[in-house]
C-alpha cells in the first residue's frame, strides 16, 4: 500500500500524500475528543461517535456509502467480523474525503489509508511502538480490531519505516515519502522462504528483518527493511 503522487490516467483521481491522509483523519478524530487515543478504534464505536446511523445493507454492486445529508452509512454486513470492520472503516476514510473537501470520486487507496490512520490513530501507534519495539507479533496483540495488514503498515507508516507485509495470499507494502517498493523478487522470495522454515526472525547483513506472524489461521511473514 503506497502512496502515489499522481493519478494512473487522466480519468483517475489522483491518491493523496500520508501528510493528507493523516490530516483528514485527525480532523475527524478530533470531532470526538479521540485524537490523543493511544489504542486502537472499533469504527462502529466512532461512527456512533460521530452520530451517524449505521445499516448493515449496502446498495447492490457496492461495498458501502455514505449519506453525508441523513448521517447514515450504509455497508454489506455479510463476511467475517475483520472483513466488515475493514469495510466499516473504509467508508469512514470516505466521509473524512468529503468532508474535507476531496473531488470526487474519492481515490480508493486514499480512503483506505484515512481509514487505518482513524483506526489506529497515532498516538495509539506511537504508544504501541513505545511498548513494543517494531515486533509485529507484539504490536498486533497491543493493537487488536483492526484487520493486521492494516496495523502493521499504519505503525510502519508513523515510523516512518519501509515494510512488506505477507499474509495468506496478499501482499502490502508500505515506504514513506512516496517512495516505491519493487515487486517481490528473489530476495524477498529467500527471506520469507527462511523464516517460513526456521518460524524465527532473521536479520540480515544490511539490517533489513523478517518475523514470522500468524492469526486466524493465517500464515505470513513481516519485513521490514533498513533505514
Amino acid at each position: 500500500m503506497q502512496p502515489v503522487a499522481r493519478a494512473a490516467n487522466d480519468h483517475d483521481p489522483p491518491e493523496l500524500a500520508d501528510d493528507e491522509c493523516e490530516g483528514l483523519a485527525l480532523a475527524l478524530l478530533t470531532r470526538v475528543g479521540a485524537e490523543g487515543w493511544t489504542t486502537s478504534l472499533a469504527p462502529r464505536a466512532l461512527a456512533r461517535a460521530l452520530g451517524l446511523r449505521l445499516l448493515p445493507t449496502a446498495p447492490s454492486g457496492c461495498r458501502g456509502t455514505v449519506d453525508l445529508e441523513a448521517r447514515t452509512l450504509r455497508y454489506d454486513g455479510r463476511g467475517s467480523p475483520e472483513t466488515v470492520t475493514q469495510r466499516l472503516a473504509h467508508e469512514l476514510g470516505h466521509l473524512a474525503l468529503a468532508e474535507g473537501g476531496a473531488r470526487v470520486p474519492h481515490p480508493e487507496e486514499s480512503a483506505s489509508r484515512v481509514a487505518m490512520a482513524l483506526v489506529v490513530p497515532r498516538a495509539a501507534a506511537r504508544a504501541a511502538v513505545g511498548r513494543a519495539g517494531l515486533d509485529p507479533v507484539r504490536l498486533l496483540a497491543e493493537l487488536p480490531g483492526p484487520p493486521p495488514a492494516w496495523v502493521l503498515v499504519r505503525v510502519a507508516w508513523v515510523a516512518r519505516r519501509a515494510v512488506i507485509v505477507r499474509l495468506g495470499g496478499e501482499r502490502w507494502t508500505y515506504a514513506p515519502d512516496g517512495a516505491g517498493i519493487a515487486p517481490a523478487g528473489p530476495w524477498e522470495r529467500e527471506m520469507v522462504a527462511i523464516v517460513r522454515r526456521t518460524g524465527r526472525p532473521h536479520r540480515t547483513i544490511l539490517g533489513d528483518e523478517a518475523w514470522p506472524v500468524g492469526f486466524a489461521g493465517h500464515e505470513g511473514v513481516v519485513i521490514l527493511l533498513a533505514g
